[in-house]
């Protein structure tokens, strides 16, 4: 819901721990692609979140409920069944 902080994975590129300089594009495999945010507005129809970073960066704000975790550790629910949310 609106407000609420979650997990969120980055689908972007990070800067590689071990190697200064070189990026390698994430995967939700990797723990340093997940970071904390805050649910904007979502789900809509297809289980997608905008979300704000929490170091308020813009790139990639668009995130299914699949890559998002509660603060709790748990993921993010979203009922594709659910056709109240649809519009």
């Amino acid at each position: 819901k609106p407000g609420e902080q979650v997990h969120a994975y980055f689908a972007g590129e990070i800067e590689q721990s071990d190697v200064f300089g070189l990026r390698e594009p994430c995967n939700p495999s990797l723990h340093d692609c997940w970071f904390d945010a805050k649910v904007k507005e979502g789900p809509d129809a297809h289980g997608v979140y905008t979300i704000l970073w929490a170091d308020s960066g813009v790139a990639s704000s668009a995130v299914h409920a699949m890559h998002m975790r509660h603060t709790s550790g748990r993921q993010c629910g979203w009922d594709p069944w659910d056709t109240t949310r649809v519009k």
